[in-house]
């Protein structure tokens, strides 16, 4: 919980600051690999679905294997967390132009929800950090 509020605040201050503005080119950047990070998440779903076991690398289970495909999946799922926090600045230039417009009362819960659920997605996958981090470096004696 601390992690998802410290990358919220931090993300509003670079986005208050200017230092990261949502150009056309980073939100199509950012959805590209959204798009990408999400049809991963399906596969590895549907192997679940017919009793595959998931992808190694996105699976938790890659951490209680160790050596290189734990690494690679504490790699891949910082990775992902930087993805999800990038949305933040999008949803606060959202936030920022349907309030400069005087957007109507139903874009208050449209743009609320979008923020909730990029919250949402932060924390789970600051979780599965912790998860895979306590798994990967914690002691085992």
């Amino acid at each position: 919980f601390i992690l998802t509020i410290c990358i919220a605040l931090g993300m509003l201050g670079l986005y208050y600051t200017k230092l990261l503005r949502p150009t056309k080119l980073f939100v199509s950047v950012v959805s590209v690999a959204t798009i990408g990070v999400m049809m991963a998440y399906a596969v590895s779903f549907v192997m679940h679905l017919v009793g595959l076991g998931g992808l190694p690398i996105l699976d938790l289970s890659s951490a209680l294997q160790g050596g290189t495909p734990a690494l690679i999946g504490l790699g891949l799922n910082i990775a992902i967390l930087g993805l999800a926090s990038l949305w933040l600045i999008i949803d606060f230039k959202m936030i920022e132009e349907k309030v400069a417009q005087g957007g109507p009362k139903y874009m208050e819960w449209y743009c609320g929800f979008a923020l909730l659920v990029t919250l949402a997605w932060i924390y789970y996958e600051a979780v599965k950090l912790a998860f895979r981090l306590a798994i990967i470096f914690g002691d085992r004696d």
